[in-house]
Protein backbone atom coordinates (compact mmCIF):
# COMPACT_ATOMS: atom_id res chain seq x y z
CA UNK A 1 0.00 0.00 0.00
CA UNK A 2 1.28 3.15 -1.32
CA UNK A 3 0.09 5.58 1.69
CA UNK A 4 1.58 2.74 4.48
CA UNK A 5 4.82 3.04 2.50
CA UNK A 6 5.12 7.12 2.06
CA UNK A 7 4.12 7.43 6.00
CA UNK A 8 5.86 4.46 7.33
CA UNK A 9 3.35 2.97 8.63
CA UNK A 10 1.98 -0.95 8.48
CA UNK A 11 -0.80 -1.63 5.94
CA UNK A 12 -2.93 -2.52 8.33
CA UNK A 13 -2.98 0.19 10.49
CA UNK A 14 -3.43 2.68 7.54
CA UNK A 15 -6.78 0.35 6.53
CA UNK A 16 -8.05 0.62 9.72
CA UNK A 17 -7.50 4.61 9.55
CA UNK A 18 -9.24 5.17 6.50
CA UNK A 19 -11.90 2.66 7.70
CA UNK A 20 -12.22 5.30 10.15
CA UNK A 21 -12.45 8.16 8.52
CA UNK A 22 -14.80 7.26 6.32
CA UNK A 23 -17.00 6.21 9.08
CA UNK A 24 -16.98 9.57 10.68
CA UNK A 25 -17.22 10.96 6.82
CA UNK A 26 -13.82 12.70 7.20
CA UNK A 27 -12.49 10.90 4.15
CA UNK A 28 -14.12 9.34 0.67
CA UNK A 29 -12.32 6.49 -1.40
CA UNK A 30 -13.24 6.78 -5.15
CA UNK A 31 -11.45 4.56 -7.88
CA UNK A 32 -8.46 4.11 -5.01
CA UNK A 33 -8.10 7.95 -4.45
CA UNK A 34 -8.69 9.64 -0.67
CA UNK A 35 -11.02 12.41 -1.32
CA UNK A 36 -11.38 15.17 1.95
CA UNK A 37 -14.73 15.73 3.04
CA UNK A 38 -13.55 18.47 5.69
CA UNK A 39 -11.17 21.49 5.24
CA UNK A 40 -8.05 21.12 7.27
CA UNK A 41 -8.14 18.68 10.27
CA UNK A 42 -7.09 20.16 13.32
CA UNK A 43 -7.54 19.90 17.53
CA UNK A 44 -7.98 23.26 19.39
CA UNK A 45 -9.78 25.19 21.25
CA UNK A 46 -11.31 22.26 23.54
CA UNK A 47 -11.40 23.13 27.59
CA UNK A 48 -9.83 20.01 28.39
CA UNK A 49 -7.42 17.40 27.42
CA UNK A 50 -8.58 14.04 26.89
CA UNK A 51 -5.95 10.66 26.52
CA UNK A 52 -6.88 10.48 22.78
CA UNK A 53 -5.72 14.08 22.34
CA UNK A 54 -3.23 13.76 24.75
CA UNK A 55 -1.56 10.74 22.83
CA UNK A 56 -1.42 12.61 19.84
CA UNK A 57 0.23 15.72 20.92
CA UNK A 58 3.19 13.41 22.10
CA UNK A 59 3.26 11.49 18.95
CA UNK A 60 3.31 14.63 17.08
CA UNK A 61 6.35 16.05 19.51
CA UNK A 62 8.08 12.99 19.00
CA UNK A 63 8.04 12.79 14.82
CA UNK A 64 9.00 16.69 15.76
CA UNK A 65 11.92 15.59 17.33
CA UNK A 66 12.97 12.88 14.52
CA UNK A 67 12.26 15.40 11.82
CA UNK A 68 14.76 17.47 13.04
CA UNK A 69 17.40 14.85 12.71
CA UNK A 70 15.77 13.39 9.49
CA UNK A 71 14.30 16.32 7.34
CA UNK A 72 16.64 18.59 5.75
CA UNK A 73 16.13 21.93 6.73
CA UNK A 74 14.63 22.75 3.13
CA UNK A 75 12.02 20.61 3.58
CA UNK A 76 11.03 21.84 7.30
CA UNK A 77 11.16 24.53 10.04
CA UNK A 78 11.49 24.81 13.43
CA UNK A 79 11.50 27.96 15.50
CA UNK A 80 10.85 28.83 19.03
CA UNK A 81 9.57 32.36 20.40
CA UNK A 82 10.04 32.99 24.26
CA UNK A 83 8.61 36.26 26.12
CA UNK A 84 7.46 37.14 28.95
CA UNK A 85 3.42 37.53 29.34
CA UNK A 86 1.02 38.79 31.84
CA UNK A 87 -0.53 35.78 32.90
CA UNK A 88 -4.48 37.68 32.23
CA UNK A 89 -3.34 37.59 28.29
CA UNK A 90 -2.77 34.11 27.80
CA UNK A 91 -6.10 33.71 26.86
CA UNK A 92 -5.80 36.24 23.96
CA UNK A 93 -2.34 34.87 23.16
CA UNK A 94 -3.68 31.09 22.90
CA UNK A 95 -6.88 32.78 20.80
CA UNK A 96 -4.30 34.42 18.48
CA UNK A 97 -2.38 31.22 17.81
CA UNK A 98 -5.65 29.73 17.00
CA UNK A 99 -6.46 32.09 14.19
CA UNK A 100 -3.11 32.24 13.03
CA UNK A 101 -3.39 28.30 12.80
CA UNK A 102 -7.21 28.91 10.57
CA UNK A 103 -5.06 31.78 8.15
CA UNK A 104 -2.33 29.56 7.33
CA UNK A 105 -4.84 26.26 6.44
CA UNK A 106 -7.29 28.69 4.41
CA UNK A 107 -4.15 30.24 2.61
CA UNK A 108 -2.20 26.93 2.03
CA UNK A 109 -5.42 24.02 1.53
CA UNK A 110 -7.40 24.70 -1.12
CA UNK A 111 -11.56 23.74 -0.63
CA UNK A 112 -12.20 20.67 -1.22
CA UNK A 113 -12.95 19.90 -4.74
CA UNK A 114 -10.94 22.78 -6.42
CA UNK A 115 -8.92 22.19 -9.18
CA UNK A 116 -5.75 23.07 -6.89
CA UNK A 117 -6.44 19.99 -4.90
CA UNK A 118 -5.30 18.11 -7.74
CA UNK A 119 -1.63 19.32 -7.03
CA UNK A 120 -1.66 18.38 -3.53
CA UNK A 121 1.48 16.60 -3.33
CA UNK A 122 2.89 16.44 0.25
CA UNK A 123 1.41 16.00 4.02
CA UNK A 124 2.92 18.36 7.04
CA UNK A 125 1.82 18.73 9.98
CA UNK A 126 2.63 22.33 12.10
CA UNK A 127 2.92 21.34 15.73
CA UNK A 128 2.00 24.69 17.99
CA UNK A 129 3.09 24.31 21.68
CA UNK A 130 2.75 27.34 24.29
CA UNK A 131 3.92 26.52 27.82
CA UNK A 132 5.38 28.29 31.10
CA UNK A 133 9.32 27.91 31.64
CA UNK A 134 8.84 29.80 34.44
CA UNK A 135 7.38 28.19 37.97
CA UNK A 136 4.73 30.49 39.13
CA UNK A 137 3.01 29.76 42.44
CA UNK A 138 0.36 32.20 42.17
Amino acid sequence: MVIAQKFGLHPEQVTLSLDRLQRLGLVSIHKKRIISLGKNLKWSQTDFTSTARRSMQIQLAEKSILALNEVPLSERENCSLTIAIEKEKIPHFKKRIHETMLQLSEEFQPSTGSKETINLNSVYQALFSFFPLSNSKE
